[in-house]
Protein backbone atom coordinates (compact mmCIF):
# COMPACT_ATOMS: atom_id res chain seq x y z
CA UNK A 1 0.00 0.00 0.00
CA UNK A 2 1.56 3.29 -1.14
CA UNK A 3 0.71 6.32 1.00
CA UNK A 4 1.86 9.87 0.26
CA UNK A 5 2.02 12.87 2.59
CA UNK A 6 3.40 16.31 1.75
CA UNK A 7 5.08 18.47 4.36
CA UNK A 8 7.64 21.15 4.99
CA UNK A 9 9.61 22.02 8.12
CA UNK A 10 6.67 23.93 9.63
CA UNK A 11 4.30 20.95 9.44
CA UNK A 12 6.53 18.09 10.58
CA UNK A 13 4.77 17.49 13.91
CA UNK A 14 1.36 17.41 12.22
CA UNK A 15 2.70 15.07 9.53
CA UNK A 16 4.15 12.82 12.24
CA UNK A 17 0.81 12.75 14.06
CA UNK A 18 -1.01 11.68 10.90
CA UNK A 19 1.71 9.11 10.21
CA UNK A 20 1.36 7.70 13.74
CA UNK A 21 -2.39 7.23 13.30
CA UNK A 22 -1.82 5.33 10.05
CA UNK A 23 0.81 2.93 11.40
CA UNK A 24 -1.30 2.26 14.49
CA UNK A 25 -4.06 0.87 12.27
CA UNK A 26 -2.18 -0.44 9.21
CA UNK A 27 0.81 -2.71 8.70
CA UNK A 28 3.64 -2.75 6.15
CA UNK A 29 2.84 0.44 4.30
CA UNK A 30 5.22 2.19 1.94
CA UNK A 31 5.25 5.89 2.77
CA UNK A 32 6.50 8.70 0.57
CA UNK A 33 7.06 12.10 2.17
CA UNK A 34 7.10 14.84 -0.47
CA UNK A 35 9.06 17.85 0.81
CA UNK A 36 11.17 20.83 -0.22
CA UNK A 37 13.59 20.07 2.58
CA UNK A 38 13.66 18.60 6.09
CA UNK A 39 16.49 18.59 8.59
CA UNK A 40 17.98 15.21 9.48
CA UNK A 41 16.36 15.20 12.91
CA UNK A 42 12.88 15.52 11.39
CA UNK A 43 13.61 12.77 8.86
CA UNK A 44 14.73 10.44 11.65
CA UNK A 45 11.55 11.22 13.59
CA UNK A 46 9.26 10.40 10.68
CA UNK A 47 11.18 7.25 9.74
CA UNK A 48 11.14 6.13 13.37
CA UNK A 49 7.34 6.37 13.44
CA UNK A 50 6.97 4.45 10.17
CA UNK A 51 9.26 1.65 11.31
CA UNK A 52 7.05 0.92 14.33
CA UNK A 53 4.92 -1.47 12.23
CA UNK A 54 7.42 -2.68 9.66
CA UNK A 55 6.62 0.05 7.12
CA UNK A 56 9.15 1.87 4.99
CA UNK A 57 9.45 5.60 4.38
CA UNK A 58 11.16 7.44 1.54
CA UNK A 59 11.85 11.17 1.42
CA UNK A 60 11.09 12.63 -2.03
CA UNK A 61 12.65 16.09 -2.50
CA UNK A 62 11.00 18.88 -4.50
CA UNK A 63 12.63 22.04 -5.78
CA UNK A 64 10.55 24.80 -4.18
CA UNK A 65 11.50 27.20 -6.95
CA UNK A 66 9.22 25.28 -9.32
CA UNK A 67 6.22 26.56 -7.37
CA UNK A 68 7.14 30.20 -6.89
CA UNK A 69 4.51 31.45 -9.35
CA UNK A 70 1.64 29.34 -8.03
CA UNK A 71 -1.39 31.20 -6.54
CA UNK A 72 -1.10 31.43 -2.74
CA UNK A 73 -2.79 33.38 0.09
CA UNK A 74 -1.63 37.00 0.27
CA UNK A 75 -0.63 36.60 3.92
CA UNK A 76 1.02 33.19 3.83
CA UNK A 77 2.47 33.69 7.33
CA UNK A 78 -0.97 33.55 8.96
CA UNK A 79 -2.50 30.95 6.68
CA UNK A 80 -2.54 27.19 7.34
CA UNK A 81 -2.02 26.74 3.59
CA UNK A 82 1.56 25.99 2.57
CA UNK A 83 3.15 25.95 -0.86
CA UNK A 84 3.48 22.21 -0.21
CA UNK A 85 -0.21 21.89 -1.07
CA UNK A 86 0.72 22.01 -4.77
CA UNK A 87 3.16 19.10 -4.54
CA UNK A 88 0.43 16.53 -5.17
CA UNK A 89 -0.05 17.89 -8.70
CA UNK A 90 3.45 16.58 -9.54
CA UNK A 91 3.02 13.06 -8.15
CA UNK A 92 3.05 11.33 -11.55
CA UNK A 93 6.55 12.71 -12.17
CA UNK A 94 7.88 12.61 -8.61
CA UNK A 95 6.99 8.92 -8.26
CA UNK A 96 7.58 7.47 -11.77
CA UNK A 97 7.63 3.88 -10.48
CA UNK A 98 4.29 4.12 -8.64
CA UNK A 99 0.98 3.37 -10.36
CA UNK A 100 -1.48 3.84 -7.50
CA UNK A 101 -1.40 5.61 -4.14
CA UNK A 102 -3.39 7.06 -1.28
CA UNK A 103 -2.73 10.75 -0.70
CA UNK A 104 -3.45 12.23 2.75
CA UNK A 105 -3.24 15.79 4.07
CA UNK A 106 -1.39 16.32 7.35
CA UNK A 107 -4.43 17.56 9.29
CA UNK A 108 -5.87 14.05 9.26
CA UNK A 109 -6.26 11.19 11.72
CA UNK A 110 -6.75 7.60 10.47
CA UNK A 111 -8.79 5.38 12.79
CA UNK A 112 -9.16 2.12 10.84
CA UNK A 113 -7.48 -0.04 8.24
CA UNK A 114 -7.10 1.55 4.81
CA UNK A 115 -7.22 -1.77 2.96
CA UNK A 116 -10.81 -1.33 1.74
CA UNK A 117 -9.96 2.10 0.40
CA UNK A 118 -6.80 0.81 -1.24
CA UNK A 119 -8.70 -2.01 -2.95
CA UNK A 120 -11.25 0.28 -4.66
CA UNK A 121 -11.15 -0.32 -8.42
CA UNK A 122 -9.87 2.83 -10.16
CA UNK A 123 -9.17 1.41 -13.60
CA UNK A 124 -11.44 3.88 -15.41
CA UNK A 125 -10.85 6.87 -13.14
CA UNK A 126 -8.12 9.42 -12.48
CA UNK A 127 -8.88 9.46 -8.77
CA UNK A 128 -11.38 8.74 -6.03
CA UNK A 129 -12.50 11.44 -3.60
CA UNK A 130 -15.16 12.47 -1.09
CA UNK A 131 -17.47 15.28 -2.18
CA UNK A 132 -18.25 18.27 -0.02
CA UNK A 133 -21.83 19.02 1.02
CA UNK A 134 -22.35 22.72 1.61
CA UNK A 135 -24.09 25.57 -0.12
CA UNK A 136 -20.92 27.28 -1.37
CA UNK A 137 -20.21 24.31 -3.64
CA UNK A 138 -22.56 25.87 -6.19
CA UNK A 139 -20.43 29.01 -6.14
CA UNK A 140 -17.23 26.98 -6.53
CA UNK A 141 -18.64 25.11 -9.53
CA UNK A 142 -19.75 28.35 -11.16
CA UNK A 143 -16.41 30.03 -10.46
CA UNK A 144 -14.46 27.18 -12.05
CA UNK A 145 -16.90 26.50 -14.87
CA UNK A 146 -17.79 22.97 -13.69
CA UNK A 147 -21.40 21.84 -14.25
CA UNK A 148 -23.12 21.54 -10.88
CA UNK A 149 -24.06 17.89 -11.41
CA UNK A 150 -20.38 16.97 -11.03
CA UNK A 151 -20.16 18.51 -7.56
CA UNK A 152 -16.93 19.61 -5.86
CA UNK A 153 -14.68 17.17 -4.01
CA UNK A 154 -12.25 17.70 -1.16
CA UNK A 155 -8.65 16.92 -2.08
CA UNK A 156 -7.39 16.10 1.42
CA UNK A 157 -7.91 12.37 0.89
CA UNK A 158 -7.36 11.03 -2.62
CA UNK A 159 -7.05 7.57 -4.08
CA UNK A 160 -4.97 8.29 -7.18
CA UNK A 161 -4.47 6.33 -10.38
CA UNK A 162 -1.08 7.64 -11.56
CA UNK A 163 -1.18 5.45 -14.67
CA UNK A 164 -4.29 7.34 -15.75
CA UNK A 165 -2.58 10.66 -14.97
CA UNK A 166 0.36 9.75 -17.18
CA UNK A 167 -1.77 8.37 -20.01
CA UNK A 168 -3.78 11.60 -20.18
CA UNK A 169 -0.87 13.94 -19.38
CA UNK A 170 -2.54 15.34 -16.28
CA UNK A 171 0.51 17.30 -15.12
CA UNK A 172 0.42 19.42 -18.25
CA UNK A 173 -3.33 19.86 -17.90
CA UNK A 174 -2.80 21.08 -14.33
CA UNK A 175 -0.11 23.56 -15.36
CA UNK A 176 -2.10 24.83 -18.35
CA UNK A 177 -5.16 25.45 -16.19
CA UNK A 178 -3.16 27.37 -13.59
CA UNK A 179 -1.48 29.49 -16.26
CA UNK A 180 -4.79 30.47 -17.89
CA UNK A 181 -7.03 30.72 -14.82
CA UNK A 182 -5.03 32.22 -11.97
CA UNK A 183 -7.81 34.71 -11.24
CA UNK A 184 -10.34 31.87 -10.71
CA UNK A 185 -8.27 29.83 -8.28
CA UNK A 186 -9.23 30.24 -4.62
CA UNK A 187 -8.68 26.80 -3.09
CA UNK A 188 -5.31 26.22 -4.70
CA UNK A 189 -4.56 22.76 -6.09
CA UNK A 190 -7.99 21.53 -4.96
CA UNK A 191 -9.59 23.86 -7.50
CA UNK A 192 -7.16 22.65 -10.16
CA UNK A 193 -7.86 18.99 -9.43
CA UNK A 194 -11.61 19.55 -9.46
CA UNK A 195 -11.55 21.26 -12.83
CA UNK A 196 -9.19 18.87 -14.60
CA UNK A 197 -10.63 15.65 -13.12
CA UNK A 198 -14.32 16.51 -12.67
CA UNK A 199 -15.40 13.99 -15.33
CA UNK A 200 -13.02 11.25 -14.17
CA UNK A 201 -13.44 11.16 -10.38
CA UNK A 202 -15.03 8.27 -8.49
CA UNK A 203 -17.18 9.30 -5.53
CA UNK A 204 -15.94 7.64 -2.32
CA UNK A 205 -18.04 7.06 0.82
CA UNK A 206 -17.80 10.00 3.22
CA UNK A 207 -16.28 7.80 5.96
CA UNK A 208 -12.99 7.99 4.04
CA UNK A 209 -12.79 11.76 4.50
CA UNK A 210 -14.98 12.88 7.40
CA UNK A 211 -14.90 16.63 6.89
CA UNK A 212 -15.65 19.06 9.69
CA UNK A 213 -18.80 20.26 7.91
CA UNK A 214 -20.28 16.75 8.09
CA UNK A 215 -20.56 17.14 11.86
CA UNK A 216 -22.93 20.10 11.61
CA UNK A 217 -26.57 18.99 12.01
CA UNK A 218 -27.62 21.63 9.48
CA UNK A 219 -25.68 19.84 6.74
CA UNK A 220 -28.66 17.57 6.12
CA UNK A 221 -30.62 20.62 5.08
CA UNK A 222 -27.91 22.17 2.89
CA UNK A 223 -27.34 19.72 0.06
CA UNK A 224 -26.48 21.04 -3.38
CA UNK A 225 -29.29 21.17 -5.93
CA UNK A 226 -29.42 21.13 -9.71
CA UNK A 227 -30.89 23.88 -11.87
CA UNK A 228 -34.39 22.52 -11.21
CA UNK A 229 -34.00 22.56 -7.43
CA UNK A 230 -33.59 18.78 -7.13
CA UNK A 231 -31.09 17.45 -4.58
CA UNK A 232 -28.24 15.82 -6.45
CA UNK A 233 -28.17 12.05 -6.23
CA UNK A 234 -24.60 11.77 -4.92
CA UNK A 235 -25.43 13.95 -1.92
CA UNK A 236 -28.55 11.93 -1.22
CA UNK A 237 -26.28 8.89 -0.89
CA UNK A 238 -24.13 10.68 1.69
CA UNK A 239 -27.19 11.70 3.68
CA UNK A 240 -28.18 8.03 4.04
CA UNK A 241 -24.88 7.00 5.65
CA UNK A 242 -23.82 10.20 7.40
CA UNK A 243 -25.48 9.48 10.78
CA UNK A 244 -23.55 6.22 11.02
CA UNK A 245 -20.26 7.47 9.60
CA UNK A 246 -19.90 10.39 12.01
CA UNK A 247 -20.12 7.92 14.90
CA UNK A 248 -17.32 5.74 13.51
CA UNK A 249 -15.30 7.54 10.82
CA UNK A 250 -12.37 5.78 9.16
CA UNK A 251 -10.54 9.03 8.43
CA UNK A 252 -11.10 12.30 10.31
CA UNK A 253 -10.13 15.43 8.42
CA UNK A 254 -9.74 18.55 10.56
CA UNK A 255 -10.27 20.70 7.51
CA UNK A 256 -11.71 23.79 9.18
CA UNK A 257 -10.25 26.28 11.62
CA UNK A 258 -9.50 26.20 14.47
CA UNK A 259 -7.21 23.24 13.79
CA UNK A 260 -6.70 20.59 16.50
CA UNK A 261 -3.35 22.10 17.41
CA UNK A 262 -5.09 25.43 18.09
CA UNK A 263 -6.32 26.00 21.64
CA UNK A 264 -9.86 26.96 20.58
CA UNK A 265 -10.54 23.70 18.73
CA UNK A 266 -13.70 21.88 19.89
CA UNK A 267 -13.92 19.25 17.18
CA UNK A 268 -15.94 16.16 18.24
CA UNK A 269 -12.93 13.93 17.61
CA UNK A 270 -10.26 16.19 19.10
CA UNK A 271 -9.26 13.45 21.55
CA UNK A 272 -8.18 11.21 18.67
CA UNK A 273 -5.73 13.88 17.54
CA UNK A 274 -4.43 14.26 21.09
CA UNK A 275 -4.03 10.49 21.44
CA UNK A 276 -1.91 10.09 18.31
CA UNK A 277 0.09 13.23 18.93
CA UNK A 278 1.08 11.77 22.30
CA UNK A 279 1.93 8.40 20.73
CA UNK A 280 4.14 10.17 18.21
CA UNK A 281 6.03 11.81 21.08
CA UNK A 282 5.01 15.40 20.43
CA UNK A 283 4.09 17.91 23.10
CA UNK A 284 0.39 18.59 23.73
CA UNK A 285 -0.74 22.21 23.98
CA UNK A 286 -4.24 22.71 25.30
CA UNK A 287 -5.65 24.34 28.41
CA UNK A 288 -8.06 22.92 30.90
CA UNK A 289 -10.32 19.96 31.46
CA UNK A 290 -13.05 21.42 29.25
CA UNK A 291 -11.13 20.41 26.14
CA UNK A 292 -11.53 16.77 27.18
CA UNK A 293 -15.25 17.15 27.86
CA UNK A 294 -16.15 19.23 24.80
CA UNK A 295 -15.64 16.52 22.16
CA UNK A 296 -17.69 14.00 24.15
CA UNK A 297 -20.53 16.48 24.56
CA UNK A 298 -20.48 17.39 20.87
CA UNK A 299 -20.63 13.75 19.73
CA UNK A 300 -23.58 13.01 22.04
CA UNK A 301 -25.40 16.12 20.82
CA UNK A 302 -24.86 15.33 17.14
CA UNK A 303 -25.99 11.71 17.47
CA UNK A 304 -29.13 12.78 19.30
CA UNK A 305 -29.98 15.36 16.63
CA UNK A 306 -29.48 12.89 13.79
CA UNK A 307 -31.57 10.25 15.53
CA UNK A 308 -34.35 12.76 16.02
CA UNK A 309 -34.26 13.78 12.36
CA UNK A 310 -34.45 10.13 11.22
CA UNK A 311 -37.33 9.43 13.61
CA UNK A 312 -39.48 12.17 12.10
CA UNK A 313 -38.80 11.29 8.47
Amino acid sequence: MNIVLCTDSNFVEHCGTTLMSIVDNNKRCHFYIITDGLIEKDIRTLKGIALKNGSTLDIVPVDKRLLEKFPMPQNIATSHISIATYYRLFLSELLPHVDKLIYLDCDIIVRHSLEDLWNVDLNDYALGAVYQICDWNVQANQRLGIPIEYGYFNAGVLLINLTYWRNYNYLQLFLDYIEKNRNKIVYHDQDVLNYVAHTSTLMLPCKWNMLSVFFYPSVLMECDVDENGNILRKFEEYKKTLPYDIANPAIIHFVSRPKPWNIRCRHPWLNEFIKYRKKAGFRIRFAGFRFLLAPIIEVIKIIMIFRFKRSVQ
